[in-house]
C-alpha cells in the first residue's frame, strides 16, 4: 500500500516521463515500418546488404524516438490533448529530411565538401516530399499518441497521488493503438517483409530458404509483438499500482493504515493546498476527509500533520 505522498511538480514529472517514454518507444518501433512502406521501393532490398538495412533502420528508429518523445512532451503543454495531432503532423514533415540527412552524411564524408551542395539540395527535396508523404504519416502517429494522452492530459493539469497510475494506463492505451497500427502496416508490407527475410536477413547469416517456403503470415505475429508486449507490461504495472491505491483506501477507512489516519475537520484552511489521494477526491475536495500522519509518540492514537485528502 502507499505510505508516502509527493508534491504536484514531482507527480507531473513522473507522469510526463512515463507517457513521453511510451511515445518515444512506440515511435522508434513504428518509424522503420512506415519508412519501409514509403521508401522501401526507392531503396530496394536487393541493392542493400544486412548492415545497410540495419543502419538505416536504426537511424530511423532514433529519429522517430526523438521526434515522438518531443511531440508528446509538447502535447502535454498545450491546452487540449487533441492538439498533439497537428504537432505530430509537423514532426512527420521534419522526420523525412532528418532521416535522409543521416543517410547523406556518410556520402558527404566520403566525397568531400564538393558534395555539400548536393546534400543540401537533397534535404530540400526531402522536405518537399516529406510534406506530401511523411506529413500524413505524422497525422497517423498523432492519432496513436492522442489515444494515450487523452486520459493523462487532465491528470497532468490537476495532479493527484493517482496521476502516475493514470500515466501508465495512458501508456498502455498508446501501445494498444500502436499494436493496431502495426497490424494495418503488416497488411501492406507482405512483399517487403518477405524480401527482407529472404534477400537480406537469411543470406547475411548464410541460410538459404527452401523453395516454396511461406513466411508471409509471420508478419502478423512479429510486427505487432513488441507493441502488444509493451501494452501488457504497462497494464500489469498499472494494475499493481491500482491495487496499492485500493489497499491504501481500504486501510484508511478501517483505521489500519500504519502511517496515516483519517480526520474530519479542516484545520487552518489546509484543504485547498493539499494534493488529493485520487482524482475523484479532488473533485469532491470540499467534502473530503483530511488524512493525517500518525503521531510518532502515539502512532495508533494521535494525529500529526495533514498529508492528503480522501473523499467520503
Amino acid at each position: 500500500m502507499i505510505d508516502r505522498v509527493e508534491d504536484a511538480p514531482t507527480l507531473r514529472a513522473r507522469a510526463r516521463r512515463t507517457i513521453v517514454a511510451a511515445a518515444a518507444l512506440a515511435s522508434a518501433l513504428l518509424a522503420p515500418l512506415v519508412d519501409e512502406l514509403i521508401l522501401g521501393e526507392a531503396f530496394g532490398h536487393g541493392r542493400m546488404d544486412g548492415g545497410e538495412v540495419l543502419g538505416f533502420g536504426a537511424w530511423g528508429a532514433l529519429a522517430g524516438a526523438a521526434l515522438g518523445g518531443l511531440t508528446m512532451w509538447l502535447g502535454l503543454r498545450v491546452s487540449a490533448a487533441a492538439h498533439v495531432v497537428w504537432i505530430a503532423m509537423l514532426a512527420g514533415i521534419l522526420y523525412l529530411p532528418l532521416l535522409l540527412l543521416g543517410a547523406l552524411i556518410p556520402t558527404v564524408a566520403a566525397g568531400g565538401p564538393g558534395d555539400l551542395f548536393g546534400m543540401l539540395g537533397g534535404v530540400l527535396m526531402a522536405a518537399i516530399v516529406g510534406t506530401i508523404a511523411s506529413g500524413p504519416a505524422g497525422l497517423c502517429f498523432g492519432l496513436v499518441f492522442v489515444a494515450g494522452l487523452a486520459e493523462v492530459h487532465r491528470h497532468h493539469e490537476t495532479p493527484t497521488q493517482e496521476t502516475p497510475i493514470r500515466a501508465f494506463h495512458g501508456a498502455a492505451r498508446l501501445f494498444g493503438a500502436a499494436t493496431l497500427a502495426s497490424l494495418l502496416l503488416a497488411c501492406a508490407l507482405e512483399g517487403s517483409f518477405c524480401q527482407l527475410v529472404f534477400f537480406v536477413l537469411l543470406p547475411s547469416v548464410g541460410i538459404e530458404a527452401a523453395p516454396g517456403t511461406d513466411i508471409a503470415w509471420m508478419r502478423f505475429v512479429i510486427l505487432p509483438a513488441p507493441f502488444a508486449l509493451a501494452a501488457l507490461v504497462t497494464l500489469a504495472r498499472c494494475a499493481w499500482l491500482d491495487r496499492r491505491m485500493r489497499l491504501t483506501v481500504e486501510a484508511l477507512r478501517r483505521g489500519e493504515h500504519p502511517r496515516w489516519v483519517l480526520g474530519e475537520l479542516d484545520e487552518g484552511g489546509l484543504r485547498s493546498e493539499l494534493v488529493p489521494l485520487r482524482h475523484d477526491d479532488g473533485a469532491r475536495r470540499e467534502s473530503a476527509l483530511l488524512v493525517h500522519a500518525r503521531d510518532a509518540q502515539a502512532p495508533y492514537r494521535g494525529r500529526g500533520r495533514v498529508v492528503t485528502l480522501l473523499g467520503p
